[in-house]
């Protein structure tokens, strides 16, 4: 992976590989990464759990295989800027598909010759580590992922400009509620921000509108210190979709555990 120059360098020096020496995962962290890296294919390629997971680990291969080269002859690593634009994305491709040839030449009794890398230039390395949103295709689908305004009466209205990026766990809760028949239940784990940041406040808007608040409950950081990185408070929320849209002036009576 990329990482910053050495000392009298800089970004346009010369290619950037890193000089981190490699270190023994802890297999919880490992665990937590490997995770988020096919959350990232998963959610960012639109593919089906099991097709990223082989598109992971096609990727989990090369990198391995190029651990074995030299460090100076090393082609599985992104430099700081590559990610951001077409041509350093490209760059990336053309580095990392030889590798996967090589592969499939080596572990021929695990890959077949037509084994190929379909991922679009976007999801191939570096990972993000929180998985936004970013192809446009996908964002249209849903009213959240544009941009919103408070009006005056404390309402919001969409502006009908997309946003670059956004939130899976965003998007996952109006897709939930659309899944929802009217007077459905669900509950789901959200990050606290969600129900609690100004700046989420459009989107607690949106959900009052269309479904019922039951309960919110927040979590003790220890349930789900085994499988997240970092302490990240979320709760426990349920929420029943509504009949109608006009009960949604009821919303303030109805009693929120």
């Amino acid at each position: 992976m990329g990482d910053w120059p050495l000392a009298d360098e800089s970004v346009g020096t010369r290619d950037v590989v890193s000089h981190a020496r490699t270190r023994r995962a802890h297999p919880d962290m490992l665990r937590v990464a490997f995770r988020r890296c096919h959350n990232f294919i998963h959610g960012n390629e639109g593919m089906p759990k099991d097709a990223a997971f082989w598109q992971f680990l096609y990727l989990i291969f090369c990198k391995m295989h190029d651990e074995r080269a030299p460090r100076d002859k090393r082609r599985f690593w992104a430099g700081p800027k590559e990610q951001f634009d077409l041509e350093g994305r490209q760059k990336i491709r053309q580095r990392i598909m030889p590798l996967f040839a090589e592969v499939k030449q080596q572990y021929s009794d695990i890959f077949r010759g037509n084994d190929e890398i379909t991922l679009s230039d976007r999801a191939l390395p570096p990972f993000g580590s929180e998985i936004p949103i970013t192809d446009p295709n996908i964002l249209r689908q849903f009213e959240l992922a544009h941009a919103w305004e408070r009006l005056d009466d404390g309402s919001f209205r969409n502006r009908g400009r997309l946003q670059g990026s956004f939130a899976p766990e965003v998007l996952f809760i109006e897709r939930c509620l659309e899944w929802l028949k009217p007077g459905g239940r669900m509950g789901i784990v959200l990050p606290n921000g969600i129900l609690g940041n100004p700046t989420a406040e459009y989107i607690r808007w949106w959900i009052l509108q269309h479904a019922w608040v039951l309960a919110s409950v927040d979590l003790p950081v220890e349930v789900l210190a085994s499988i997240m990185a970092s302490a990240t408070p979320f709760c426990f929320c349920t929420m029943q979709k509504q009949l109608t849209v006009e009960r949604t002036r009821l919303q303030g009576l109805r009693p929120l555990f």
